[in-house]
């Protein structure tokens, strides 16, 4: 299940561009890992060192961002379920000081007003919509988090549904169907069943207690999936313990059909792979390609295209002048002794200019282009397998003036 981590194209983009969300979803693993380790050795009298394990790689998880201190509390809750006594309490309490005291550490920020660094890192987290209000257009609609129509639970769901290998939600849901199973009726009675599978919650939890908090609070989301990357590793997890369950009947026929269905998505993910690079983040899965077009959604949401659209630019012996949206995606690889980059109110004043935009930042309406007689110039595409359409990516246009 690990080469499905790998191979899946949307954590592959996200890896090489997202430098916050990849190294929480690491860390949240590892703290998820380390939980169901002392889980495991709670009741033994040797079991410091899992503790310590444990605060550090919750620390680590919280060095991302400090509102995830909410998110190791039911970690922590696990252990006083666990130990079942007055002792478990004490426990939890020491290790919820050490992952605070630690995480401070690991934070310089926070050292001179840690109380007030996290209490406002949580509400800088939950009023996320104020400083990113956007929006990312998914199956036709493109609905803003200020908006009265706001739905985070619909957004989570129209992404994870369109960016989730199929093989992977399907097996995802016999490993969920299995785990509970288990958790209620594994032994005799539900409290014995809780109890002796109380290593599955963890990952569980992963997958399920900041997206199910964010849902009840309509939290803002965009960026396709990237706010909640975390969860996907868990949900290989959950999908590997589908797989063993459906082995488990020891039919030829089925053990057949489940090999032939991994090796058809790892073939897939990654012709996706090489198709998208080095854009892997817009990957939609084998069924949504044959629906999401060009028009009813945002393809390069990061809008990190530009770069490659701003190569089709051809150099001349003046000044060329670009207005392009963002455009500190572009000046960095700018020859600036040979192009000037400038807004639409500058543009006014200039006879010619090339134009860069994405779908994701919609600067470059049909009224603009009108205004300032534009015509297309280029396009960046790419081609999922078996996709009916290109995918546009970036477009470059000419415009004579205004």
């Amino acid at each position: 299940m690990g080469a499905i981590l790998v191979l899946y194209p949307t954590w592959n983009g996200l890896s090489f561009f997202d430098y916050k969300d990849i190294p929480s979803a690491f860390f949240y693993t590892l703290f998820t890992y380390t939980t169901c380790l002392l889980l495991a050795k709670i009741n033994e009298k040797n079991n410091f060192v899992y503790k310590i394990f444990f605060i550090f790689s919750a620390a680590l998880f919280c060095g991302t961002k400090m509102a995830f201190i909410l998110a190791t509390i039911p970690n922590i809750a696990l252990v006083i379920c666990a130990q079942r006594n007055i002792q478990g309490v004490r426990t939890a309490i020491l290790l919820m000081i050490g992952i605070v005291c630690v995480s401070i550490l690991f934070t310089p920020a926070a050292w001179f007003q840690p109380i007030y660094y996290i209490i406002h890192d949580i509400k800088v987290m939950g009023d996320h919509a104020k400083f990113n209000p956007g929006c990312g257009k998914i199956w036709g609609s493109c609905i803003s988090p200020l908006s009265s129509e706001w739905s985070a639970g619909k957004y989570l769901f129209k992404w994870y549904i369109s960016q989730t290998p199929i093989a992977l939600l399907v097996f995802f849901a016999f490993g969920m169907l299995t785990s509970i199973k288990a958790l209620c009726c594994s032994q005799a009675n539900f409290k014995q069943s809780f109890l002796s599978q109380i290593k599955l919650l963890p990952v569980i939890f992963q997958c399920a207690v900041i997206p199910f908090g964010a849902i009840l609070k309509n939290s803002a989301f965009n960026d396709g999936i990237r706010h909640t990357i975390f969860i996907v590793p868990m949900i290989i997890i959950i999908a590997g313990i589908g797989i063993h369950s459906l082995l488990k009947y020891k039919n030829l026929f089925l053990s057949r059909t489940i090999i032939l269905f991994l090796s058809l998505t790892f073939i897939g993910l990654t012709i996706d792979n090489l198709a998208l690079e080095p854009y892997q983040y817009s990957y939609f899965n084998e069924i949504a390609r044959f629906f999401i077009t060009n028009k009813n959604a945002d393809n390069d949401y990061w809008a990190f295209s530009l770069r490659e659209a701003f190569n089709l630019i051809p150099k001349t012996n003046s000044i060329t002048y670009i207005h392009a949206w963002p455009d500190y995606l572009v000046t960095p690889y700018a020859d600036k002794s040979k192009f000037t980059f400038i807004t639409l109110d500058q543009a006014k004043t200039v006879k010619h200019f090339y134009a860069l935009s994405t779908s994701r930042f919609k600067y470059l309406d049909d009224h603009v282009l009108k205004k300032f007689h534009c015509t297309p110039f280029g396009e960046i595409q790419r081609r999922l397998f078996l996709s009916p359409e290109n995918m546009v990516m970036s477009k470059v246009y000419y415009c004579d003036g205004y």
